[in-house]
């Protein structure tokens, strides 16, 4: 763990979540806007509000809306003039977590690995996994 840190902070508890679901070690830093869990946008900006938050994540939500450009927040009411820097944001992921699960009669066994989608999505190599 890292000082200061405590279980309950990185866990999260029943009532609130953990740092660990919004934290990675891999990437390039940069957070996509259009999968980002409503923790990781409440905290792109100190002008976040919780409803802010959740007009974004409705909007993102819409089919018709397009999210290619990473500025597409500016178009969603209540969110005019927030002051998110562009280098942070990406609307592509290239880093993923994949869990699976093998059930055999009673027995369970559950298996979580980290990928990395190659230059052209033609490819994924896998980061680390772990049997829990």
């Amino acid at each position: 763990m890292v000082k200061g840190i405590s279980r309950e902070l990185f866990y999260g508890t029943g009532e609130s979540p953990g740092l660990v679901l919004c934290l990675t070690v891999f990437g390039d830093g940069k957070i996509n806007i259009n999968t980002a869990p409503k923790a990781v946008l409440r905290a792109l900006s100190t002008e976040m509000t919780d409803e802010a938050v959740k007009l974004l994540d409705l909007y993102r939500r819409e089919d018709k809306n397009n999210l290619a450009d990473p500025v597409w927040y500016s178009r969603v009411s209540g969110t005019t003039g927030m002051n998110i820097p562009v280098g942070l944001m990406s609307v592509r992921s290239d880093f993923f977590r994949i869990t699976a699960v093998g059930l055999h009669g009673r027995m369970m066994e559950r298996i979580t690995g980290i990928v990395k989608r190659g230059t052209g999505g033609r490819t994924v190599q896998l980061l680390s996994w772990r049997v829990e």
